[in-house]
C-alpha cells in the first residue's frame, strides 16, 4: 500500500516538481531509506498524527533526493568528493547524509526514532 500519491506531493505538500514517472521510483528507494533508520514498516502506522507526520517525512526525503541529482545521488552520497578552480581547491572528506534533516524532524515528531539518532 502506499502511503502517498504524487498528487498529495504535488499539491498537499507542495513538493518541488518532479515528473510524474520519475515519483514511483523515488517514493519507492524513500520509503526504504526510511525504513531502514527507523526499522519500522511505515505502512504499519495507524496513529492519525503520526501517519501526516510519516508522509510529510516521505515528501521531504523524495524531495530531497530529487533536489540531490535523483536517484544517482544515492549512489554518490558515500563518496569523497573535491572541487577545484584555479588555485582554489576543496575537499570533502566525509560522506554526505541521504536523509533529509527535515524527514528526521518528522520522523521524530511521529514518535519513530530518537534524539540519538540524529547524531548518526
Amino acid at each position: 500500500m502506499d502511503l502517498i500519491t504524487y498528487n498529495f506531493y504535488i499539491n498537499d505538500y507542495a513538493g518541488a516538481f518532479i515528473h510524474h514517472e520519475e515519483f514511483i521510483p523515488l517514493y519507492k528507494r524513500s520509503k526504504e531509506l526510511l525504513e531502514n533508520i527507523t526499522m519500522t514498516d511505515l505502512s504499519l502506522v495507524k496513529k492519525e498524527k503520526s501517519l501526516m507526520e510519516v508522509k510529510y517525512a516521505l515528501c521531504a526525503e523524495i524531495e530531497f533526493i530529487n533536489m540531490n541529482g535523483g536517484l544517482d545521488f544515492l549512489l554518490d552520497a558515500n563518496s569523497k568528493g573535491s572541487f577545484s578552480m584555479g588555485r582554489f581547491s576543496l575537499s570533502v572528506n566525509e560522506p554526505g547524509s541521504v536523509i533529509s534533516p527535515i524527514a528526521l524532524g518528522h520522523l521524530l515528531r511521529a514518535g519513530l526514532i530518537s534524539r540519538r539518532v540524529l547524531c548518526i
